[in-house]
């Protein structure tokens, strides 16, 4: 069976670190620390095997650094996912609009995971060419469709509901003009401004709610974002969270 090596806080490892503590591992070349450092965020390796991951928990503990290995069997899924287009903050609950534009209200109590944060999305931009053809009865014009990979900052909000059965998604290049409707005359001209704003108030409301570090770094209002190098960073962290949960 797989095993995993789980961070017991997240204060990530340097590459050096990384590096030291795979040194040992066999089947696992330490330059593959530089692979691993890029998308480290609570999960540090998984698919090894016992014998692997015993060697790489010593490398770490050696180095002070707590880790646990575990049987893959013991990490959690992300829990499945409804992509949300609007929402509002109420004194009472949650109010999440479905794709039809109805409120459903979620209770503050029933909010486990409150994740947010400026994460880099790999995103597709279709792009339409035009060329000509000939043919019997002249030249026609004909259109050709590529997509092009871009990589883009994006606000990103996820709400994990308690037992983590359903986590509510919102992309902020998906949400629609109401978006900010409800925070009213507080409501400002930047949309991460914004953005960071509804962050505040859900935070405010599930004060016993586990939160990421970019959602911390929303809650302290810090100079700089807290920014995830890939939506895959985001997904770990909050996998890291759940599984610290349990």
């Amino acid at each position: 069976m797989p095993y995993a090596i789980m961070q017991k806080a997240l204060e990530a490892p340097t590459v050096d670190q990384l590096q030291t503590a795979f040194r040992g591992v066999p089947g696992v070349a330490a330059v593959d620390a530089r692979i691993f450092a890029k998308n480290i965020f609570g999960v540090l390796a998984q698919g090894l095997t016992e014998q692997q991951a015993a060697a790489a928990k010593a490398g770490f503990t050696a180095q002070n650094i707590e880790v646990e290995s575990v049987d893959e069997r013991a990490v959690p899924p992300m829990p499945p996912i409804r992509h949300v287009r609007r929402l509002d903050c109420t004194p009472e609950a949650l109010l999440i609009y479905d794709p039809i534009g109805r409120p459903v209200p979620l209770a503050w109590n029933n909010i486990m995971i409150v994740a947010a944060g400026q994460v880099v999305m790999a995103e597709f931009d279709r792009q339409a060419e035009d060329y000509y053809v000939q043919t019997r009865s002249g030249p026609m014009l004909r259109t050709r469709y590529h997509e092009d990979e871009m990589h883009r900052e994006r606000w990103l909000l996820e709400i994990v509901i308690r037992g983590g059965a359903l986590r509510f998604s919102v992309n902020s290049h998906e949400v629609l003009g109401t978006f900010f409707q409800y925070l009213g005359e507080r409501q400002a001209r930047d949309f991460g401004t914004n953005f960071q704003m509804v962050v505040r108030d859900i935070i405010q409301a599930t004060p016993d709610a586990a939160l990421n570090r970019g959602a911390c770094s929303i809650r302290d209002q810090a100079p700089k974002s807290f920014l995830y190098p890939n939506r895959k960073a985001f997904n770990e962290e909050m996998i890291w969270l759940l599984w610290k949960l349990k």
